[in-house]
């Protein structure tokens, strides 16, 4: 409705479609070479956002592996492995501490949230609706345009994740209430 669809206009760094599934839907599956993006992305001037993927993570060879990313000239993240092995979680940013999980390993499906609530001045980091590690102190927001990829960390060039996801949302409401319905949508409709 928004008009921000992810692309990507390199076919050979196209993911697939109608291969795979999640309860009966079909899922987008990368390789570990190929990615989508939105160039551009509005950041809202409060730079409160809640970003959910519902996502399997297949395999993990760089520790910049990355389920998603936002690439600015100064002020972005990366939600990353943080293990050249395993997806661990991390939510690695330009602007202060970056939080990692504390349960990981994560292969999947789940329903990965990170909140950004500068409200607050915190960042966090759900993963099936559980707050998982520590929730660091910020007090400068991300930049206002951001390049978001899916499946890449934010050079795109290396950090591609061998994966899959079925839907990204992302949202301007921070609070909980409004966290979990999304996550009880997400759940229910791609059964994790």
């Amino acid at each position: 409705g928004n008009g921000r669809h992810l692309v990507q206009g390199d076919s050979a760094k196209q993911p697939t479609t109608g291969t795979r599934t999640q309860n009966g839907k079909n899922v987008i599956d990368g390789d570990g070479t190929e990615w989508m993006e939105h160039a551009s992305f509005p950041i809202p001037v409060s730079g409160n956002i809640s970003i959910f993927m519902v996502g399997v993570v297949d395999t993990v060879d760089d520790l910049n592996d990355s389920l998603f990313s936002m690439n600015a000239s100064t002020m972005d993240f990366q939600y990353r492995a943080d293990n050249a092995s395993q997806y661990d979680s991390e939510l690695q940013t330009q602007i202060g501490t970056s939080p990692k999980s504390v349960n990981g390993p994560y292969g999947g499906p789940h329903l990965f949230c990170n909140v950004f609530d500068f409200s607050n001045n915190t960042a966090s980091i759900y993963i099936d609706g559980v707050l998982d590690g520590t929730e660091p102190s910020y007090t400068t927001i991300l930049d206002s345009s951001q390049d978001f990829t899916v499946l890449a960390n934010r050079n795109q060039i290396t950090g591609i994740l061998d994966g899959a996801f079925g839907e990204v949302l992302i949202i301007e409401d921070v609070t909980t209430a409004t966290r979990q319905l999304v996550e009880a949508y997400l759940s229910n409709k791609w059964g994790v």
